[in-house]
């Protein structure tokens, strides 16, 4: 009995977002580069640049508004490169990428990055003013005073 299989390829990849923005690789030395994303897809992306490659080769990139994120050479045609990253960019990531000016708050929602000419207080960021220098230096030295106070009061009980 024989039993007939059709081997095929699945061509499935992650839909592409079209994103005109720079981006910076480092080189082998540890240099920074400037390169153009040509798209942007959670698992890769398109990029042009001078600078060679070669397929297999690792290294990382700089998204603006994402982060610094692994990445690995699948095609080359000329200057221009197919990448693939080492691991896949969240859907947040994907849909803030190319911002130039995202600014990530802690504990704020990155999908809703605030650009640099918003106003920060109605986009919600919560600001603490710092103190003043003489109250930092009086705050410092009071911790200081206390802490040997301790210490000693802890020396007199032995």
């Amino acid at each position: 009995m024989a039993v007939e299989a059709l081997i095929f390829r699945d061509f499935d990849r992650a839909p592409r977002k079209p994103i005109d923005s720079d981006a910076t690789i480092r080189d082998g030395e540890g240099y920074p580069v400037q390169l153009a994303l040509v798209d942007l897809s959670e698992t890769g992306f398109l990029m042009e640049s001078d600078v060679a490659l070669s397929v297999g080769e690792s290294f990382s990139i700089g998204i603006p508004g994402v982060a610094m994120h692994g990445a690995t050479v699948r095609r080359v045609d000329g200057n221009r490169y197919g990448c693939e990253f080492l691991y896949p960019l969240t859907a947040e990531e994907l849909a803030i990428a190319g911002r130039e000016t995202v600014i990530a708050w802690p504990g704020s929602d990155p999908a809703n990055g605030i650009a640099a000419d918003e106003d920060l207080s109605e986009a919600g960021a919560t600001f603490y003013e710092r103190y003043s220098r003489p109250v930092r230096i009086a705050i410092y030295i009071g911790g200081l005073v206390l802490s040997w106070a301790a210490v000693f009061a802890i020396a007199r009980l032995f």
